[in-house]
Order: C-alpha cells, then sequence, then structure tokens
C-alpha cells in the first residue's frame, strides 16, 4: 500500500517511541495522536466540542449502525459514563463522531493505525468512519505468544488473517499435546475481585475529597495573595487559565458549572459503592443455581464463561457479547439427552451478571451451572466438545486434541478442530472430527508468519528478560515498515 511520498497517519494508543522510529523507515507526517486514555475521556477535553461538521447521510447511518451499539457496550465499563443516561450517550457519541470525521475528511488521511483491537468505544467510531471513507486501517494486536503481535486490515479478519501477508519469519514453535496451560491472569482468589471493588470505592471516596480541598486551599492562596496585586475580574481570568482537574476540564469553584464535576465524582463514589453490593447480591444469586454433584460421564459440552467486560465479546464477539444467546443457540442444535456445563469465570464481578442473566440462565433446559471452582481441566477432558465466543478455552481444546464450536472471531479460528457457528452446522462431524496435531502445529506456526516482532501492550515486558524499550521500538518499527512494503 506504500504509495510515492509522504504517509499521512493517525494513531490510536500507538507508543510515541514506535512512531519516532517508524518516522526512521517512512516518511510520515503525523496527523494526529491519541493515547490510551483518548477513548475514555476525551470527550471531557474541548477539542471534541467543535462546530458541527456537514457529514452525508449514508455515511453516518452506515456507521451508527455497525458501532453505535458497541459503543454503548463497550463505553459503559468506564467510569466517565458512570452518570449518563443514554441519551447522554447518544449525544457523546456524536461529538465523537463529529470530530473524527472532520479530522479524517480535512486532513486527506492515507492510514489509521490502532495499538489494540478497538475496544474502549471512542475507536470504534473512528475505525468505522475510515473504513466508509475508504482509508486504510492497520490494527496491531498482542498474541499470547512473547514478542509476537498481529496485524490485521479489518476487525472481520482477525482470526482468519486473509489479507494478512506471510512476510516474517520467526522461530518454529512446538506445542505440546495437552489441555493445560498456565494462564497468569487466572492467579488469583475470590475474595480479591470484592477487595478490588471495595478500595476502588474508598479511592474515589478519598479521591474526590482530597481534590476539592486541594482546590479550595489553592483558590484561597491565589485569592489572597492577588487581593493586593490585581483586580477581582483579573484574579479571575488567572484562576480559569491554571486550574484544572485530571487533566481535562477547565474549571474553579468559583464556577456555577463546576457542581456538574462534584455531581459527577460522588455519583462515582454511589456506583462503586452500589456495585459492591450488587457483587454480594450476584454472588448469592450464582451460588443458588450451582450444581455440585456433577455426573462427568454424561453427554455434554463445556462452556465457560468470559469474563466481562472485556474485548474479547465488546469487540470479537458481535451480538454474542451476549453470552447467553450463544448458549441458548448451542441448546438448540443439541440432540436431545445432551447436557450444557456452564462454569463462570472465577475473576467475574457483578458486570452484567444482574438476577436477570440467572433467571434467564436458569430457563435453559439443557444447561447445568457448576461449580467455579471445579476443574476447568477436569471439564474440557470429559467433555464431548468446548464451545465458547472466544475464550481460551478454544486453544486449550484443541491443542488437548478436542474440538471446539466458537460464536465469535478468535485468533484461533482458522486452526483445525475450530468450527463457527451457524443453525445447520452438523453436530456430529462437529463430534467425531479428528484433529491430527503435527497439521495443527504447522498451520499455527504458518499463522505465525503473520505477525511482526515486539511488545506492543504496556506491562507485558516481564515476559522477556533483559528487557530494552529502545530495541523493542526498533523491532515494532521494522515490522510495521515490513508489513506495509508487502501490502498492495
Amino acid at each position: 500500500m506504500r504509495n510515492e511520498g509522504t504517509l499521512k497517519c493517525v494513531f490510536f494508543a500507538i507508543e510515541k517511541e514506535f512512531i519516532e522510529k517508524l518516522k526512521g523507515k517512512i516518511e510520515i507526517e503525523e496527523i494526529q495522536w491519541f493515547d490510551y486514555q483518548s477513548g475514555i475521556s476525551f470527550f471531557y477535553n474541548a477539542n471534541i466540542n467543535k462546530n458541527y461538521f456537514e457529514t452525508p447521510d449514508n455515511i453516518y447511518d452506515h456507521v451508527f449502525q455497525k458501532s453505535f451499539n458497541t459503543f454503548i457496550d463497550q463505553f459503559n465499563r468506564h467510569n466517565s459514563s458512570t452518570d449518563k443516561d443514554q441519551f447522554d450517550m447518544l449525544n457523546i457519541y456524536n461529538l465523537f463522531y463529529n470530530f473524527f470525521f472532520e479530522l479524517l475528511s480535512n486532513n486527506k488521511v492515507d492510514i489509521v493505525i490502532f495499538g489494540s483491537i478497538p475496544h474502549h468505544g471512542a475507536e470504534g467510531i473512528l475505525y468505522y468512519i475510515a473504513k466508509e471513507l475508504d482509508i486504510k486501517t492497520l490494527i496491531l494486536h498482542m498474541t499470547h505468544i512473547p514478542e509476537r503481535f498481529y496485524f490485521i486490515f479489518d476487525i472481520e479478519d482477525y482470526g482468519i488473517f486473509n489479507e494478512t501477508p506471510n512476510f516474517s519469519n520467526p522461530n518454529y514453535i512446538k506445542i505440546e499435546k495437552k489441555y493445560e496451560k498456565k494462564l497468569d491472569y487466572m492467579d488469583f482468589k475470590d475474595s480479591d475481585i470484592l477487595f478490588s471493588l471495595q478500595t476502588s470505592t474508598l479511592y474515589n471516596v478519598f479521591k474526590c475529597g482530597s481534590l476539592i480541598l486541594k482546590k479550595i486551599l489553592y483558590l484561597s492562596a491565589h485569592l489572597l495573595r492577588n487581593m493586593f496585586t490585581q483586580s477581582n475580574k483579573e484574579m479571575i481570568h488567572n484562576l480559569d487559565q491554571y486550574t484544572k482537574i485530571n487533566g481535562y476540564i477547565n474549571y474553579t469553584l468559583i464556577k456555577q458549572s463546576k457542581s456538574d464535576y462534584l455531581f459527577f465524582k460522588f455519583s462515582q463514589i454511589l456506583s462503586y459503592c452500589n456495585r459492591v453490593m450488587n457483587h454480594k447480591i450476584s454472588r448469592k444469586k450464582m451460588k443458588s443455581l450451582i450444581k455440585y454433584d456433577v455426573d462427568l460421564s454424561k453427554k455434554y459440552v463445556y462452556f465457560p464463561l468470559h469474563m466481562q467486560p472485556e474485548m474479547t465479546t465488546s469487540s470479537l464477539g458481535g451480538i454474542y457479547v451476549d453470552q447467553l444467546l450463544a448458549i441458548e443457540r448451542l441448546s438448540n442444535i443439541l440432540p436431545e439427552g445432551w447436557l450444557i456445563y456452564v462454569k463462570e469465570n472465577p475473576r467475574q464481578t457483578d458486570y452484567m451478571r444482574g438476577k436477570w442473566f440467572y433467571n434467564r440462565l436458569k430457563a435453559i433446559r439443557k444447561v447445568v451451572f457448576v461449580d467455579p471452582k471445579l476443574d476447568t481441566y477436569l471439564l474440557l477432558k470429559n467433555c464431548a466438545f468446548a464451545s465458547t465466543v472466544t475464550g481460551t478455552v478454544g486453544w486449550e481444546a484443541i491443542t488437548g486434541g478436542k474440538n471446539v464450536l466458537i460464536f465469535g472471531n478468535s485468533w484461533y479460528k482458522c486452526l483445525p478442530g475450530v468450527f463457527s457457528y451457524n443453525p445447520q452446522i452438523d453436530i456430529n462431524r462437529l463430534i467425531n472430527n479428528k484433529i491430527d496435531h503435527k497439521i495443527l502445529e504447522y498451520e499455527f506456526n504458518e499463522l505465525m508468519k503473520k505477525t511482526g516482532e515486539g511488545i506492543i501492550t504496556k506491562g507485558k515486558e516481564f515476559w522477556i528478560k533483559n528487557f530494552n524499550y529502545d530495541k523493542n521500538a526498533e523491532k515494532i518499527a521494522s515490522s510495521i515498515k515490513n508489513l506495509l512494503d508487502n501490502v498492495n
């Protein structure tokens, strides 16, 4: 896709050091850069409150249909949405849309590059506007293999990777034939979840109180100093310039509109308190449905639930962000006498697990809700096949020799033993298919030829001994250049 001349780029959640290294390899004009927080709190920034920019009806309609529901789902996971109803969210969505449409339209952007699959809300709008305007999109996304990351040009191609060429030659990786995997992110206690919610509540209480106190002291000091040096009008102008909250909102306590901020903070506190209570209620409701005495000799499908909210369902699950819809449809295609052993994710909080969730789960006749502490590998070894939206259980299943039925776009979607749901799926083929482990290993390594080298996600540096940030940035920039050089 490399054209002669300078490549005009918009970057979303790409580390600055990666961009600077890339500029040394490709002629790039950086039109706009958004950091990791942009998708959460960017709408507070005055930059988004520009005048309305005229947009064609058909483009808005297409983008809205593809992204609005996903935006609501993804944006709701953040504290920024605490005090907002669906109509506020609609207006915020359109402010984002207006800002991004104007940005892309006025600057003749060649490509938008994302540091992860869009999953915070705002960047999804940017992504779909770019698609409607025929602007190239490139998404970088970390693999579960240290120092390798995926390249995709279209979210729908994730797991298939038809549009990504084989452009690298990584070391061959041997895959042990077994279900068991070491998952560091599952190493925790159930009490840790409640503790996290409680500490979040306390944090917001103290944060709100400390910010108010800080501003009162700050204003008091300035008022006393300026009483002798400035007129009241000059003093207020000076305070307006220097007083900020969280780097996003210019405000002073002497302005009436600042009560909105206090309302927002107290809403956060109430929300967190409510979550702590709901977590306890949710756990009680969940425990009332658990069947502790489970017969592993019966014909069953193992369906472990995803923790939510997460990108794995919000971005890659499509309509199956509603996991119960997947379980209902799985129930529809199973023969009579079969069961679905559903296991809750041990890290799940109250979010998306209200009483109506459990009432609906209870109504699915073939479901047996098993103890979350029951060994996942024991359930996997004894099931006829596994099922998930996009979860790790699918990778665990096929590497142990068992087939999996998936409902979303998982990274392993193109590998042997993986079946994508459709209403006419042949259950007998799904049950009886034999996975050749050597072919699976070969196909996995072929997939790795479509990946870049480097760690693009903060917090993953511990994967590598003697990690060097400068060398890592160089690897990532080189991988991006090599990819772009190999794409028409």
